[in-house]
């Protein structure tokens, strides 16, 4: 027997400093902003997310959450589509990994 059930769940980060954006879409229906919040312990670090708001709501959607890095950028590929750059400088863009 085969049982599929879909889950969804829902990331709430909260704290984060405002990053990078607004970047709205080129038809105005979204608009993406960045945020990250540093962690401490013997490495430390950064983490980023992005968020994805739709016209005047006010509820954001994570939709990309990863370790910061040095190059972060992201730009609206077309009206449904966000390129999210977030690598370190001088990295090969070969066999890397998709954070």
């Amino acid at each position: 027997m085969l049982v599929y059930e879909k889950f969804t769940y829902t990331c709430e980060f909260n704290n984060g400093e405002f990053f990078v954006g607004p970047v709205e879409s080129s038809n105005g229906k979204y608009t993406a902003n960045s945020y990250n919040k540093t962690y401490s312990g013997a490495a430390g670090g950064v983490n980023v997310w992005v968020e994805i708001t739709e016209g005047t709501s006010n509820k954001g959607r994570t939709i990309y959450y990863a370790p910061g890095k040095r190059n972060f950028s992201m730009d609206w590929v077309d009206d449904e589509t966000l390129n999210i750059t977030n690598g370190a400088p001088g990295a090969s863009k070969d066999n890397r990994a998709s954070n």
